[in-house]
C-alpha cells in the first residue's frame, strides 16, 4: 500500500529515516492507537520525548509514572503467570517494544554523560 503524509515544515526539513523503518513508525502508531493503557501512553510519550533531542540527564532522569508502574508490574506478574489475556498480551508486546526503545536512548545518554 502507499501512503501519502503531509509533515509540518519542522520535520519535513529534517533527514528522513530510509522506508521500512518510516513503515514501522506508522505500524507503531496504528498498534498505538488499538492499544490503549496508562502504560502505553507514558512509553510513547517518553519515547516522542526522545526525539525531542533533550539533554542526556534529561533522559537519564525519564520515569513512568506511579499508574504506569503499576500496570507494568501488573502485566509483568500475569505474564511471568501465564495468564495474559489477548489484550493484555498486545499490551505487553506494546510494553516491551516501547520499553526497549527508552532504553536505548538511557544508554545512549549515559554513555554521552561518561565520555564528558
Amino acid at each position: 500500500m502507499t501512503v501519502t503524509l503531509e509533515l509540518p515544515d519542522e520535520v519535513a526539513g529534517k533527514p528522513l529515516p530510509n522506508a521500512r523503518i518510516l513503515a514501522g513508525f506508522v505500524q507503531a502508531g496504528l498498534r498505538r492507537h488499538r492499544v490503549e493503557s496508562v502504560l502505553v501512553r507514558e512509553l510513547s510519550a517518553m519515547v516522542e520525548r526522545l526525539s525531542e533531542s533533550p539533554g542526556p540527564e534529561e533522559i537519564i532522569a525519564m520515569r513512568v509514572g506511579d499508574a504506569a508502574q503499576e500496570r507494568m508490574e501488573e502485566l509483568l506478574e500475569r505474564n511471568r503467570e501465564g495468564a495474559l489475556s489477548d489484550d493484555e498480551r498486545r499490551e505487553w508486546d506494546e510494553f516491551e517494544r516501547l520499553e526497549c526503545l527508552v532504553r536505548m536512548g538511557k544508554i545512549s545518554a549515559a554513555a554521552r554523560v561518561k565520555a564528558q
